[in-house]
């Protein structure tokens, strides 16, 4: 480990938006994206920092997003992607820095999306895909990464007492999230190679959190997580 003097606590991010969580009416047509705002989050002040990962060693990121959003009592919809992992690959970053960056176009980074909600008596329900794109790099046991978040493949359906389901899309979106500085979010290598970041969702009516936990080694990654994303690239 780099028994180095920590360095002051860089600034806390604030991802720069959100994903779409669409108000259901009971015509079946989707309500105004709300506008929707995020505190900061924060993470403990470690002693030391581990050692940056190598060129040519994997890191992988996990991420989870539950969040909620009630339309003044006439809508109620939950968007969920539940633990989902995708592998990162270390490249020489130049000086003393280790770059680090995700692959395109896997169907292991296609991550699902689960909908599920009300609107008055009606029920919605549906799916999308989550498609992220991850570039930074390591300096200094601290790992720097802009996520770029694909909203795609939106597929909603509501359902009103005996009424047949009606279909409705949303369309596409993409979002970065890269701190206020545009520098990245970061992340602490301390302890048990283990970073943590979470952000709580608040705005019109919203609740519930974004989650990204990255991870030095395959090993530390929870079982069942690690297997679903074995699973999809093997």
């Amino acid at each position: 480990a780099d028994t180095a003097p920590v360095p002051p606590p860089p600034a806390e991010p604030t991802p720069s938006s959100e994903p779409p969580l669409a108000a259901a009416s009971s015509a079946g047509d989707p309500a105004p994206t709300p506008t929707l705002e995020e505190d900061e989050a924060t993470q403990e002040d470690p002693t030391v920092f581990l050692n940056c990962p190598r060129p040519g060693d994997s890191l992988f990121l996990v991420f989870e997003h539950d969040v909620f959003f009630d339309a003044m009592g006439m809508a109620a919809i939950q968007q969920t992607v539940a633990a989902q992992a995708i592998e990162l690959h270390c490249t020489e970053g130049g000086e003393s820095k280790v770059g680090i960056e995700s692959e395109s176009g896997l169907p292991a980074n296609r991550l699902p999306v689960t909908i599920s909600g009300s609107a008055g008596t009606c029920s919605v329900g549906g799916s999308a895909t989550l498609v992220p794109t991850v570039a930074g790099y390591c300096e200094e046991g601290i790992v720097w990464l802009t996520i770029w978040e694909e909203w795609q493949e939106y597929e909603m359906t509501i359902t009103c007492d005996d009424s047949p389901p009606m279909p409705f899309a949303l369309p596409d979106t993409g979002y970065k999230h890269a701190g206020p500085d545009d520098q990245g979010i970061d992340f602490w290598l301390v302890d048990e190679g283990v970073a943590v970041r979470e952000f709580p969702f608040q705005g019109e009516g919203g609740s519930g959190f974004h989650r990204w936990t990255l991870y030095l080694d395959g090993l530390l990654v929870p079982n069942d997580v690690y297997q679903t994303w074995f699973e999809a690239t093997h």
